[in-house]
């Protein structure tokens, strides 16, 4: 995905991404009257997160750590 990105931006683009924190991957359910939703998440690190976009040639610009229901990480990289 990380290379997808990177082959889309132009010179100097940035991206921006916002991911759930953690180690591993997830699977939450929620029901409500009529539904049951089903969401998966796939949990990174700050490291990973920093290593899958250096590894494409993206650089990391800023990596913030965000708590709200749950841990956030927020990425801003650029090309």
């Amino acid at each position: 995905m990380f290379k997808k990105i990177y082959e889309s931006l132009v010179e100097g683009g940035i991206f921006y991404i916002i991911v759930r924190e953690g180690e591993g991957e997830i699977t939450e359910t929620e029901k409500k009257d009529y539904s049951t939703l089903e969401r998966f998440y796939h949990l990174f690190t700050a490291e990973e997160l920093t290593h899958k976009a250096e590894k494409c040639g993206l650089k990391v610009v800023k990596i913030d750590h965000v708590k709200r229901s749950h841990k956030w990480l927020i990425g801003v990289f650029q090309k």
